[in-house]
Order: structure tokens, then C-alpha cells, then sequence
């Protein structure tokens, strides 16, 4: 049984630790500036529908909740492709069908956005899914 505050946590640590130190990661609603000439990615989790799946005593009742994880990946202007390609490539198997802490993965979709604010940029969306009981 997960949370929106466990889920969460437990998405941030296997984003962090699968990501290492490939780029600099920057979280939402947090007071970090992005770099200004290095490549680097921004992780936003949002929790959507909530669904209840089973009907019983307070306690017994079985919720599922349904979100997105969103990977902005950032390569500098006028630096080819490849690197974009590369990041993507490294990002998606991260959560793509992955299942931990009781957070389920299905697939992934790539947008590749082209030039966004001087940066060559692209968006991962990764649907997930988990069960709480209430």
C-alpha cells in the first residue's frame, strides 16, 4: 500500500539513483537554478484520478491512484542531436514497465519539443498507477 507521499519519495530516489550524476536534476518548488551552458533534466511527479476499486468498511476500501512522472531533458542550443537522443535513451528504461514500492510503471511517451527558451529540449511522460486502502 503506497501514498501520495510515499509514492512520491520513492520515485525521486530511483530517478536519483539510476541518474547519478549523467546531468544535474532539478526538482519542482525547489530554489535551485538550472545550469546555463551544461545539459540537465527537471522531474515533476502529478497525481491525477483516483479511482475506488473495492467497497467495504472504513479501513477496507481500495483506491487506486493514477498519476504522471514528466522528465523535461535540457541540451544546450546548437549542440546536435545525439545528446538529446542519448538522454532519452538513458532516461526512459528508468521507469518505463518498472514496478518498486508499490507504484506500477506502463509506458512511456516522447515528445521531442525542439527549441524551448534557448534550449533543445524533449518530455518524457511516464504513466504509473498504485493501490491504497482507506
Amino acid at each position: 500500500m503506497s501514498t501520495t507521499v510515499a509514492s512520491r519519495e520513492a520515485i525521486y530516489e530511483r530517478f536519483e539513483t539510476a541518474w547519478g550524476t549523467t546531468t544535474p536534476i532539478m526538482f519542482d518548488n525547489e530554489n535551485d537554478s538550472p545550469p546555463t551552458e551544461e545539459s540537465w533534466v527537471r522531474l515533476s511527479v502529478r497525481h491525477r484520478d483516483s479511482e475506488q476499486k473495492a467497497l467495504g468498511e472504513v479501513g477496507f476500501r481500495l483506491y487506486r491512484r493514477l498519476g504522471s512522472v514528466f522528465l523535461q531533458l535540457f541540451t544546450p542550443f546548437d549542440s546536435g542531436q545525439r545528446q538529446l537522443d542519448n538522454l532519452i535513451e538513458l532516461a526512459r528504461p528508468i521507469f518505463e514497465g518498472a514496478r518498486f514500492s508499490g507504484v506500477d510503471f506502463t509506458n512511456a511517451r516522447v515528445q521531442e519539443l525542439g527549441i524551448v527558451d534557448g534550449w533543445n529540449a524533449a518530455l518524457i511522460e511516464f504513466l504509473f498507477s498504485y493501490d491504497e486502502r482507506r
